[in-house]
């Protein structure tokens, strides 16, 4: 559990990097040299206030309803910033922190390999060795699970379901704009290359800035290959009682769902 504090921790220090990178940017664009001179001051000394501050209420908040509470209200607080952004802006700002953590993941798991003198070439070479062997003991299951799927495409009955889905969504008087994003739903538990398929028939479709593209760029990134990693995973070890794992896993892949539709709804509706 240390290690993932450690993370935060690096992550943190790149988040703020990122946020002095826009600000400085900001700044260089809209002040003269002669106004920058009274500004910057005021600016660096706002900045101190506001991290000492910042720090103290982070502190108080964990000590008082918890870490799990504070990263949540951390998470919602990000997300209502970005709401208040021009779409422009948000896309440039979304893209810079995205590269940002993705290089600071990897960074950080290097540190704390290195950190714990773990020999990193050693334990890649080891690793792409397992997971040869896996890739190898899970393709029965993997050809099983993609000819079912293939069953139910072209038997139309997923047509004649979100037929009957956007029926009902029309009756009640609701915006049935999600349903067009319902085959990358369904498709996303049982087969990732299934729901990037579907993704990329929707795109094709509509067009990958519609709300539709949207929904299902969202929902690839909200929902896990439940149906996959039980059958293919599962079955290559040996597992055959899975016992609360379908009904937790599905469970989940309907909250991600249910919540790429309101985000999208929110942030693009």
């Amino acid at each position: 559990m240390s290690g993932i504090w450690y993370a935060i921790y690096v992550w943190k220090d790149v988040h703020v990097v990122v946020l002095l990178e826009i600000l400085w940017s900001i700044a260089n664009a809209q002040f003269q040299v002669r106004s920058a001179r009274r500004a910057y001051g005021i600016f660096c000394a706002c900045g101190s206030v506001g991290g000492m501050a910042g720090h103290s209420l982070a502190a108080t908040i964990s000590a008082s309803q918890g870490a799990s509470f504070a990263m949540t209200l951390a998470v919602g607080s990000l997300v209502f910033y970005f709401s208040r952004l021009p779409r422009e802006v948000m896309e440039r700002q979304s893209s810079l922190i995205s590269n940002f953590a993705i290089f600071g993941v990897i960074i950080t798991f290097l540190f704390l390999a290195a950190r714990r003198r773990v020999p990193l070439y050693e334990t890649f070479v080891e690793g792409a060795k397992d997971g040869f062997k896996v890739a190898v003991g899970i393709i029965p299951y993997l050809v099983a699970m993609l000819v079912a799927i293939g069953v139910f495409r072209a038997s139309g009955a997923l047509d004649w379901l979100l037929a009957g889905v956007r029926w009902g969504v029309d009756g009640m008087g609701i915006d049935s704009r999600w349903v067009d994003g319902l085959p990358t739903i369904l498709m996303r538990p049982l087969s990732g290359s299934g729901a990037r398929g579907m993704m990329l028939e929707t795109m094709t479709a509509m067009g990958p800035d519609s709300f539709a593209g949207r929904l299902v760029s969202v929902v690839q990134g909200s929902t896990e290959t439940t149906f996959y990693v039980l059958a293919v995973y599962f079955g290559s070890v040996g597992i055959r009682n899975t016992r609360h794992a379908v009904g937790c896993c599905l469970t989940a892949d309907l909250a991600g769902a249910i919540a790429a539709i309101f985000v999208t709804y929110f942030f693009f509706g």
